[in-house]
């Protein structure tokens, strides 16, 4: 579900741009369709989780990982 004001633009990675998209309130999210990885599979739409990685007591990294 998206939240009050937030918008979604494609994830400027060759390859992901068509699959994941970014919103304006920095959530990642998975677009519909299907897949082929040993099977074919229809995938729903799904905000992935991301992971806060603190790097030292000034800067951290959120982490979100793609899989093709």
């Amino acid at each position: 579900m998206d939240l009050s004001g937030e918008y979604w633009v494609p994830v400027p990675i060759a390859g992901f741009e068509s699959r994941f998209v970014l919103s304006n309130k920095g959530r990642v999210k998975r677009l519909s369709g299907w897949i082929s990885r040993g099977r074919i599979m229809f995938l729903q739409e799904k905000i992935l989780s991301q992971k806060l990685i603190i790097n030292s007591e000034k800067t951290y990294s959120l982490s979100c990982t793609f899989k093709q």
